[in-house]
């Protein structure tokens, strides 16, 4: 051994030593400081707990608990809640004492004999207190408890205390134990807080014995470094020698320098001698090895070649001799030293399912020099597990040259890959939505179990046929599905209605592209909604039905005023005609003052018609404005005339595509609402009235506030603005769930906000909400906002010019009165006419005079038969017969059938003798 190394191991044992030493008063040192440590935090923890007592105790005073029991038992919550620890209570734990001894917090495994009963008096403590048997003897900490959010409390009266301090060791269990008293009247508790004693041994000063530690080691590490360097420098010439013998020993010869100086004594001669010898020889191994080195770089890149390849393989000699890559260990568990010859190999790799008698024979097979090409294989690896290799065969002079492949990663991939796909195939169709999937030539790729059952076509009989030749209910979406894969953007369609089989749906429809360079295509995604598009029309007509029940005390007002003017004119004019008759202008001006009641009349029933009528959702271009109009011109008439309404109308036109009939409803709702918040729903005793504002402006939405809503399209911003009662905050979130009311239950049902929700969303749009109590509420919507167009055509609903004629005209109509009024214009405008009371007598009439009549005036309700099934008989007797429509139901689905079907006109009752000639010109002279 060096001397170097002996003194270098000496001072090692000595720096150990003191690392000992140091290790030692530092862990001294540390228990103190965590024994003061837990003690300062002990104390918190106890000041803590007294403070939470004594805020509940607070609480309880002021009647915040039904008894001291509850009051009681919610603190013990408390404290569990707010102090946690190990179950096993070898860490700090808090203890609730009651005066009676009974232990009401503690940890699972904290026996009730380890606390000091014989150190603390209770007594001398408390005074006896019966109330505390109501509490349980403990509250075990064993479970988690519920995790609550920490009250933000004002801070508790600031009460000066000092903890007592107890020593407990009980059959070794050595703990401190702080504690104070908490006496109130029927509470009196020992509040404890307890910690271990075993880190508590003397007081140290860390910082500074640190300091002192870390500068002796510094000092220790300084010394051993500079006495090893002086070592080194008087022993280097010896070292030197040792270290040229070594590398001699080994073959390796250090270069000879004449100019390097040794030491005049004996190691120095020594060294010089074993330069110069090592020099000499050196010499004469230079040619040998050069001849080495060329033969063995032949070798390395052969063997690296052999070793890089990702293939084991092997390289066998007629003498039986063989060697090995790297691969082939890695692949199949073998090293060269497990195989003593390659028999052995021959003999491990042979399944257990394959005599070795079969698999040599397999092997000679392979060797076969006159057998080329490949053969696969079962190989038993070093663990045991079976791989699918195969095996190909190469002779190279007298060397067999076998290469592996193992398939066996390639097998396991297909199989899980087919064990994927039918997994996706078992999902697909466990989907209850209709999924179809499609190439980017439309050709069908997927098709469910759901669409099968839809549709009734199998999916083998589906799936490599054009989309459009086999579900023809989606040939109206063709361009839709082209521009998906095309474009890459998916394309949503709302409540769209398919016809199959002569079935009605509606379905969301749901277009998106799928994303692969070399498999582009899409998915179609069809949500039957049909049941849920009847509820939402059951629940529209229900509130709509609702709406019509609120406007009617003020609508039958105003139809008795109508009536009034109606019945007045007719008496003067019944009084000038007997009286007066030569008073004309009188006359005329009654007559006039009759027709505009009538016209008022008809405007409110046609007001009354909108609102009550079924409808489905029809979009078309208008103005908002009008909209509001004419929801405010019903408001005006029947809301109380306390209520004052303010509508600041925009200088331009608000146009938007929507369905006008829905929107004029939730216009109605939310001014009905903001009507009742301002009456209805006030005491009694309150001032009845205030103010509704609306405004409207052009907004562009924000991605934060609106995640959907695109920001580059405008939106018109709807205010609705009112100064009743409000919303209280904890209602706010609940409005627009329906049947959610705030008014008394004859005064609403909770459907108004839902279906304002509900019509919205259906547009595209957006709703918002505010209020504040006694401060009144705003409702915001949002709708996007069509650009301007030119205008469309009108015409006026009436004329001044009569447009005479001849021939006979046929009346259809169940209403006297109207068949009598009509016959006499008729016959005023030169017409003969014709009636009949219901459909089939009119068929009866028409059968017998068909060469004669010009034209039918027909109504669509009428008993026997309806006006929509008596149009198709006289078409199936004369095609062109001119049929001029009559009826006051302007979006029955009876009149849409009869005009698609080929009527002439149309004419909304009630009628003027103006609008019934101007409407038998047109069909007439067609």
């Amino acid at each position: 051994m060096r001397i170097q190394t002996k003194l270098t191991g000496f001072f090692v044992i000595m720096l150990a030593a003191f690392s000992y030493a140091l290790v030692w008063i530092s862990t001294q040192a540390y228990q103190e400081e965590v024994g003061r440590l837990n003690a300062e935090v002990s104390e918190s923890r106890l000041q803590e707990m007294y403070k939470i007592v004594n805020k509940e105790y607070e609480l309880f005073l002021d009647g915040a608990y039904e008894n001291i029991g509850k009051a009681k038992r919610i603190t013990i919550k408390r404290l569990e809640s707010t102090f946690r620890y190990s179950s096993d209570g070898g860490y700090s734990f808090p203890l609730v004492i009651a005066s009676n001894r009974h232990i009401l917090m503690k940890p699972r495994s904290y026996p009730r004999s380890h606390f000091p009963w014989n150190s603390i008096s209770m007594s001398n403590i408390f005074a006896p207190d019966e109330s505390e048997d109501n509490m349980p003897e403990e509250s075990i900490f064993g479970t988690e408890p519920e995790e609550t959010e920490p009250e933000e409390t004002e801070s508790p009266e600031k009460a000066k205390f000092k903890a007592k301090v107890l020593y407990s060791n009980i059959s070794g269990y050595e703990r401190i134990i702080l504690y104070i008293p908490f006496e109130k009247q029927n509470w009196n508790w020992l509040l404890c807080y307890s910690y271990p004693v075993n880190a508590q041994l003397y007081g140290v000063n860390t910082q500074w014995y640190s300091h002192q530690l870390f500068a002796l080691a510094c000092c220790m590490v300084a010394s051993a470094a500079a006495l090893f360097w002086l070592i080194q420098l008087s022993l280097s010439p010896l070292n030197r020698l040792v270290s040229s013998a070594t590398e001699m020993a080994a073959g390796i010869f250090p270069k000879h320098d004449k100019k390097q100086k040794f030491p005049n004594d004996e190691i120095g001669f020594l060294s010089k001698a074993f330069d110069e010898m090592a020099s000499r020889i050196q010499g004469s191994m230079n040619k040998l090895q050069m001849e080495i080195k060329e033969r063995r770089e032949k070798e390395r890149e052969i063997r690296e070649l052999i070793e890089n390849t990702p293939l084991p393989i092997v390289i066998l000699n007629n003498n039986g001799a063989y060697s090995i890559n790297n691969m082939f260990s890695r692949v199949f568990g073998y090293v060269e030293t497990d195989l003593k010859t390659f028999e052995d190999w021959f003999r491990l790799s042979t399944p257990p399912d394959v005599s070795a008698e079969e698999n040599r024979k397999i092997w000679n097979r392979i060797l076969d020099p006159k057998v080329s090409g490949s053969e696969l294989v079962f190989i038993r690896c070093k663990g045991g597990h079976i791989l699918e290799v195969e095996v190909r065969h190469k002779q190279v002079e007298k060397q067999n040259l076998l290469i592996f492949n193992d398939l066996t990663e390639i097998k396991e991939a297909e199989k899980r890959l087919r064990t994927t796909r039918n997994y996706l195939t078992r999902l697909f169709n466990s989907i209850h939505l209709l999924l179809i999937g499609v190439d980017e030539d439309g050709r069908i790729t997927q098709w469910n179990k759901a669409i099968e059952e839809f549709t009734g076509i199998k999916s083998e009989f589906a799936i490599g046929v054009e989309l459009w030749n086999v579900a023809l209910f989606l040939l109206n979406f063709q361009t839709e599905v082209k521009e998906a894969i095309i474009s890459g953007i998916s394309h949503e369609k709302y409540r769209e209605n398919i016809s199959w089989h002569k079935r009605s749906y509606v379905f969301n429809i749901s277009i998106n592209p799928l994303f692969h360079k070399d498999n582009k295509g899409a998915v179609i995604i069809l949500e039957d909604v049909t049941e849920l598009a009847r509820k939402n029309e059951l629940l529209f007509q229900a509130q709509k039905m609702e709406t019509v029940g609120t406007l009617t005390g003020g609508l039958a007002h105003d139809f008795n005023n109508v009536l009034g003017g109606i019945k007045g004119s007719l008496s003067m004019i019944k009084y000038y005609l007997n009286n007066s008759p030569d008073s004309i202008k009188d006359v005329n001006e009654f007559l006039g003052l009759a027709e505009e009641s009538v016209t008022r009349a008809a405007g409110m029933v046609e007001q009354l018609l909108a609102l009550s009528r079924k409808s489905q959702l029809t979009l078309k271009k208008f103005d908002l404005t009008q909209a509001l109009d004419h929801v405010l011109k019903i408001c005006k008439g029947t809301f109380a005339k306390s209520v004052n309404i303010k509508f600041k109308k925009p200088s331009r036109e608000i146009m938007v595509k929507a369905d006008q009939i829905q929107m004029e409803q939730v216009f109605l709702n939310l001014l009905i609402n903001a009507e009742h918040s301002m009456t209805v729903m006030l005491d009694d005793e309150a001032l009845k009235g205030g103010n509704i504002n609306i405004e409207i402006s052009q907004v562009k939405l924000q991605k934060a506030q609106f995640p959907n809503a695109s920001t580059t399209d405008p939106y018109w911003k709807i205010v609705i603005k009112d100064s009743g009662v409000g919303i209280k905050p904890e209602n706010m979130q609940k409005i627009f769930d329906p049947f959610f009311t705030t008014k008394i239950k004859s005064k609403g049902t909770g459907l108004g906000l839902a279906m304002v929700y509900n019509i919205i969303d259906l547009h595209k749009g957006y709703v918002e909400a505010s209020s504040e109590p006694e401060n009144g509420s705003t409702f915001t919507i949002y709708l996007p906002e069509l650009q301007p167009e030119a205008a469309e055509m009108t015409f006026s609903s009436d004329t001044h010019d009569l447009y005479l004629g001849s021939g006979w005209i046929l009346i259809i109509d169940d209403e006297p009165v109207i068949r009598i009024t009509a016959t006499k214009m008729l016959e005023l405008l030169g017409y003969s006419v014709l009636t009949a009371e219901n459909g089939e007598a009119g068929i009866k009439v028409f059968k017998e005079h068909q060469n004669e009549i010009r034209a039918v005036i027909l109504d669509m309700a009428m008993p026997i038969m309806t006006g929509d099934e008596a149009y198709k008989r006289l078409k199936e007797i004369d095609p062109q017969v001119k049929v001029l429509v009559a009826t006051g139901f302007t979006n029955d689905k009876r009149v849409r059938k009869t005009m698609e079907a080929g009527a002439c006109g149309f004419m909304k009752k009630p009628y003027s003798i103006n609008i019934l000639s101007r409407k038998l010109h047109e069909i007439i002279t067609l």
